[in-house]
């Protein structure tokens, strides 16, 4: 986590701009409101998540929009979102949750990280995401100097 910063807004204003997505895959009316002027928005709701087609720079999850579905259900769509339909993907909790725990623990399991937490008057939201860029760097090892013997490499059939 990256530590605690302005609201919500000031929060996506930051992922969108570090991102410079084309266009923004949203479910929830909220996440809209959010965004900043001039971004080209694609909203979706739950119902509509299995018909998705296409792949976007950034989707954006108002986690209330998720109540609505059952646990496997809002796994099942959270990787769906994150495989399939989006380069980087950040969905707002809010930090009152009742259920914040159980809700932290799938996020970890599906890959992402806390990246925010964004307070405003009288709620936080804490905002997770996943990035496949940042999720697995490459171990420095991984190359051709530490290799048994890179001069036999393709020398040989093994």
């Amino acid at each position: 986590m990256n530590g605690e910063s302005g609201g919500l807004r000031g929060c996506v204003a930051e992922l969108v701009a570090e991102r410079r997505p084309r266009a923004v895959l949203a479910l929830g009316e909220r996440v809209v409101a959010w965004l900043p002027e001039g971004v080209e928005c694609v909203p979706f709701s739950p119902v509509e998540a299995n018909t998705l087609q296409g792949r976007y720079d950034l989707a954006l999850v108002d986690a209330a929009e998720l109540q609505c579905l059952d646990p496997e259900q809002t796994t099942q769509l959270i990787g769906r979102l994150r495989d399939r339909h989006a380069a980087c993907l950040a969905i707002a909790e809010p930090i009152a949750a009742a259920d914040c725990h159980e809700r932290f623990v799938r996020h970890l399991a599906l890959g992402l990280y806390r990246w925010r937490r964004c307070r405003e008057e009288e709620n936080g939201w804490d905002l997770y995401r996943f990035d496949m860029e940042h999720y697995k760097p490459s171990p420095r090892w991984l190359n051709s100097r530490h290799w048994a013997h890179p001069e036999l490499f393709g020398k040989y059939r093994w």
